[in-house]
């Protein structure tokens, strides 16, 4: 930007005028990081990328990176818009992002980086036990299951049974000690003569 300064000069026959271009040191907005927020977990693997638009914007340059030094980008791009999403997938896998704008004034620094992570695995059960079947114990029936995440980590594991066709009803599993891969619940006791139908259920943290 510039200001223009006007001098009057009273000379002896009249007045004369003269002006100047003063150069002001602009200094350029930093960008905010909207979306995904920092920490975000994705089940989707092209996120919208936004952040704050730059006054008088040319352009905005939006870095994806595995490394938080950013040295080769996974995603590069220039855009003239505050938001992008990837043409191309984003592997699973946890992942840095910045931004920053071009205006009139210069090159904002970078905003962020923010931390994402990219999971579209669906938890695993490894293995679960003992395998209830036709039997003439009553109950109640203990269940055990080791369940893993390669993602984002197991976020609830459920029972889910019913007595004789009538409808399921759901518990929460629990991890045991120290918070380790096995979850565990059990089934409330039967009748001579009942039918158990049973499943289990995990989800993680990015809604897989």
């Amino acid at each position: 930007t510039a200001e223009i300064v006007l001098a009057v000069e009273p000379p002896p026959f009249g007045a004369t005028f003269s002006w100047d271009w003063l150069d002001l040191e602009t200094a350029v907005a930093p960008i905010e990081l909207l979306a995904p927020p920092d920490g975000a977990i994705v089940a989707g693997q092209w996120p919208t990328f936004g952040w704050s638009p730059l006054y008088a914007a040319l352009d905005y340059q939006l870095q994806v990176d595995d490394d938080e030094t950013f040295a080769s980008p996974e995603l590069d791009v220039v855009v003239t818009n505050p938001e992008h999403t990837p043409a191309a997938p984003l592997p699973d896998g946890f992942y840095h992002w910045r931004a920053r704008g071009t205006s009139p004034g210069g090159v904002s620094d970078w905003g962020g980086p923010s931390r994402l992570t990219v999971d579209t695995e669906d938890p695993w059960f490894d293995d679960w036990w003992p395998w209830w079947q036709d039997t003439i114990w009553c109950g109640p029936y203990p269940l055990h299951a080791r369940v893993t995440d390669t993602g984002s980590r197991v976020d609830s594991v459920r029972l889910c049974y019913r007595f004789n066709g009538g409808d399921f009803d759901c518990v929460r599993m629990l991890a045991g000690e120290g918070g380790g891969d096995v979850y565990g619940a059990a089934i409330p006791a039967a009748q001579p003569g009942d039918v158990i139908d049973y499943y289990m259920i995990a989800w993680d943290f990015a809604g897989n």
